[in-house]
């Protein structure tokens, strides 16, 4: 049998590596670049990792050195020759069985050799170009390796700088927000600006109106008010005071076992001496430190704190009444219906509020007005109801102290014989009206139900 028919395929592919090795190398370089393509497409996906702890070649491995190995082998076999060295391990008769051996091999020569040469120079063509076959395929595999090196060298330096520029993408998106940020910051600076700039043009025109100094500081020369002195010289005496106060008792003998009664602006403390002397629960605030230390020296108990401030930080229906004395003209007219409408809320039901004020209805109250240079404006007695109603409230009612009505009055004209005078009716009641306008009490006292 043909030795070569044993492989027939191998063969071919020999010869075609003989005579088209060019096109060979063509074609493994394409399956080599196909390769990479796709080794390099699976890493965009993800798909592979190229790590060299990952990645093992065929150039680091123990495989490679048996082919390689297998390959010089080869070479070494690549010729094929009848003629070989003849030897005998046998004593004695190796010589002869050396001499028998080459006879033979001679005879064959002889006889088969137009037979057998032929067949041992194609199996040695045959071996050669199986060699130079594998050869070449080694030398494609390592030219394989060194570029998937050089591939994976590429990538590491590709994923290097693709996270550098995403570091370098986050810092300047960081610093876009920091410049945005920057930019409102400053727009909000300008507004500022443009809104103090219009804040002291304002200011100095209020200034120049009310005739200040444009240097504030000079106000400083004026001294502070003694309001306790000023009370003694204008509002009475505290005996005065308390006398006036005590017909509002009725209104707080409630069941004072939970809840007090809030004197809210209680200055020298007559109506907390007098809610004391009555064993009705009462505490009072006021903003003057004075009046604060006072009150506290006789035992009452007294916080430093404005109305608002306190009432909203009450529970709702926790006070068993407010009693508020001479502070309403002292306040603007939002915090005082703020005051209304929060005391409201922090009264039980069926509490009352009271409250004294001077009375815009008498002439002679409205002269001593502003004896008090902190009094904004007198407040009538409708506009309160006004806003008390509106808060809830649902009794309003107007009290006049007969200790606070004026004493001089006008007499009314008196004749032995009235004919005399033929309008002494009607001139007597003009001399009321008169009384009432100029005479009647300096204050009136609101008296609201929750």
């Amino acid at each position: 049998m043909h030795i070569n028919r044993r492989f027939p395929d191998t063969l071919e592919m020999v010869q075609d590596c003989n005579h088209n090795t060019n096109e060979f190398e063509s074609i493994a370089q394409t399956i080599h670049k196909k390769i990479v393509l796709r080794r390099i497409a699976q890493l965009n996906k993800g798909e592979v990792k190229m790590e060299s702890d990952r990645v093992s070649t065929f150039e680091n491995t123990s495989l490679n050195q048996e082919f390689i190995s297998t390959i010089h082998e080869a070479y070494s076999y690549q010729s094929l020759s009848a003629y070989r060295a003849l030897v005998s391990n046998r004593k004695g008769i190796g010589k002869l069985i050396v001499f028998g051996k080459r006879v033979i091999r001679k005879l064959i020569h002889v006889f088969f050799g137009w037979y057998i040469n032929p067949l041992l120079e194609q199996q040695s063509v045959y071996n050669g170009k199986i060699v130079n076959a594998v050869s070449i395929i080694n030398s494609i595999q390592s030219s394989n390796d060194e570029m998937l090196r050089l591939l994976r060298e590429q990538i590491d330096f590709v994923k290097e700088s693709t996270n550098r520029n995403e570091t370098q993408i986050d810092i300047i998106k960081e610093i876009s927000l920091q410049i945005d940020d920057l930019k409102e910051k400053s727009k909000q600076i300008s507004d500022i600006k443009e809104a103090m700039n219009q804040s002291d043009i304002q200011v100095e025109y209020i200034k120049a109106r009310l005739g200040f100094p444009k240097d504030l500081s000079l106000l400083n020369f004026a001294p502070p008010i003694d309001y306790m002195d000023f009370e003694n010289q204008f509002r009475g005496t505290r005996e005065h005071v308390k006398k006036i106060q005590e017909v509002y008792l009725d209104y707080f003998q409630v069941d004072n076992t939970k809840g007090r009664i809030l004197d809210i602006g209680c200055g020298r403390g007559e109506f907390l001496e007098l809610m004391w002397e009555n064993s009705i629960p009462a505490y009072g605030i006021d903003l003057y430190q004075p009046f604060v230390d006072f009150c506290r020296n006789r035992g009452f108990t007294v916080l430093k704190e404005d109305a608002l401030t306190h009432l909203s930080n009450l529970d709702n229906a926790s006070l068993n009444g407010i009693f508020i004395a001479h502070v309403m003209e002292h306040l603007d007219s939002v915090y005082l219906r703020a005051l209304i409408e929060v005391a409201y809320k922090k009264l039980k039901p069926n509490c009352y509020l009271l409250l004294e004020t001077p009375n815009p209805e008498s002439l002679l109250a409205l002269m001593f007005f502003h004896s008090d240079i902190e009094h904004t404006k007198p407040i009538p007695f409708r506009t309160l109801q006004y806003f008390f109603a509106k808060a809830g409230f649902s009794q309003i009612n107007r009290f006049h102290s007969s200790d606070t009505i004026w004493l001089d009055k006008m007499e009314e004209l008196r004749l032995k014989d009235p004919n005399v005078v033929e309008n002494i009716v009607e001139f007597n009641r003009g001399i009321e009206t008169a009384n009432s306008l100029l005479f009647s009490s300096g204050d009136y006292t609101l008296i609201a139900k929750k």
